[in-house]
């Protein structure tokens, strides 16, 4: 594989990952509602797809079947920290350390299986 295009492709997943992590501050951050809001809607949506779309380019240029478990196991993580947080900031009276957690330990179980990729050869 082409160095820079292996570089690009971590570089956008670098990216995706500190809009993710700022996006779910912001999300539980006491702030205003349409602040949470914004956090989630445009910083967490924009680092959810350059993550994933990363993550393919990546799997795609290694040979990395999408249906491995860790890659599974790494989308459910990253899909339940989303949906948490999208549902979170939907109202004002949403209990945010449920949700906090529910995303945290989703982003820990996807960046840990992108790390560690149990059964991965290689």
């Amino acid at each position: 594989m082409d160095p820079s295009l292996d570089a690009l492709m971590r570089a956008t997943k670098f990216v995706g990952l500190l809009l993710l992590g700022a996006g779910a501050a912001g999300a539980l951050a006491p702030t205003p509602l349409a602040a949470r809001q914004r956090a989630v809607h445009r910083v967490f949506t924009a680092g959810f797809l350059l993550t994933w779309l990363g993550g393919w380019a990546m799997a795609r240029a290694q040979g990395v079947p999408l249906g491995a478990p860790w890659v599974l196991g790494a989308m459910a993580g990253s899909l339940a920290a989303f949906q948490s947080l999208a549902w979170v900031v939907e109202a004002e009276s949403r209990p945010q350390r449920a949700a906090g957690a529910v995303a945290a330990g989703g982003l820990l179980l996807a960046v840990g299986l992108m790390v560690w990729r149990p059964g991965a050869l290689g």
